[in-house]
């Protein structure tokens, strides 16, 4: 309780330092869609996280919590601000919509699971209790725009041109993609064994031909993240070392990549 509390001043005192809280604020906020912590929602946010989050996300949200020290997929540190599963750029912290979506949806192939039961107050308390545990959340510079929806090329609807661009995109993919993903986009690269994330933990890349990506199932998902990369993992940005062009090349050969029988193992 008295942890609580603290935590709770705290924020306080941080919100009332924060750049945005001066004459034209108003404005700014609007602007920049800032959505920093909700203090009316702190106390159910807290009940709801004690209850459902703390053993794998830890009291702290560090990600220690008894379970979360044993996953080989380890849970977010919610204290780093950084976030893998989101719709704006690469450096900025996701939207609150975004958030809401995790915890609503789970993270398939995780130990993340569906929070849907729990009703949509509760789940929109968790989220706000969650953007407590970092300081990210009250500095308008950390916030961005929701990037726009990629609208795919005319030819992916040409079967004659598309079967052009995917023999590209396939080429692309065993030089951009392969030392990670593995020929056939399984996650078993020449690379894979050596990655780490950005808190120094093994991290496996994503398996492309799985029944369900985390990222999402339309390929303007796929090309979002081919274009900005996912944050705090070994997964870069191609949106400077490939063009647009490109990037959909590589999307069109994933579309065939996963529409191909997975051969199973002897």
């Amino acid at each position: 309780m008295v942890k609580s509390l603290k935590r709770y001043l705290k924020y306080i005192f941080i919100c009332l330092m924060v750049p945005w809280l001066h004459l034209g604020a108003a404005e700014t906020v609007a602007k920049l869609k800032v959505e920093p912590p909700d203090f009316a929602l702190f106390s159910q946010g807290k009940y709801v996280f004690e209850k459902n989050c703390v053993v794998c996300h830890g009291e702290r949200g560090d990600g220690k919590g008894t379970m979360g020290l044993t996953l080989d997929i380890r849970p977010r540190d919610f204290r780093s601000g950084i976030f893998k599963y989101k719709s704006t750029p690469t450096d900025s912290l996701p939207t609150t919509e975004d958030l809401f979506r995790t915890v609503s949806n789970g993270i398939t192939g995780t130990a993340m699971p569906i929070f849907s039961h729990l009703s949509e107050r509760d789940r929109r308390a968790v989220v706000e209790y969650v953007k407590f545990f970092s300081p990210r959340w009250n500095h308008p510079k950390n916030y961005a725009k929701p990037l726009p929806r990629a609208v795919s090329p005319d030819w992916m609807d040409d079967g004659d041109k598309l079967k052009v661009q995917r023999a590209k995109g396939a080429e692309l993919f065993m030089v951009t993609c392969v030392p990670c993903h593995g020929p056939k986009g399984e996650g078993n690269g020449p690379n894979a064994v050596q990655l780490v994330d950005l808190w120094n933990f093994p991290i496996k890349p994503g398996n492309l031909r799985a029944a369900h990506l985390r990222q999402g199932e339309e390929m303007a998902d796929w090309y979002r993240v081919v274009t900005q990369g996912i944050a705090g993992t070994p997964m870069p940005t191609f949106a400077d070392s490939l063009t647009g062009e490109q990037r959909w090349q590589i999307v069109a050969y994933l579309q065939q990549l996963r529409s191909e029988p997975v051969e199973k193992s002897k």
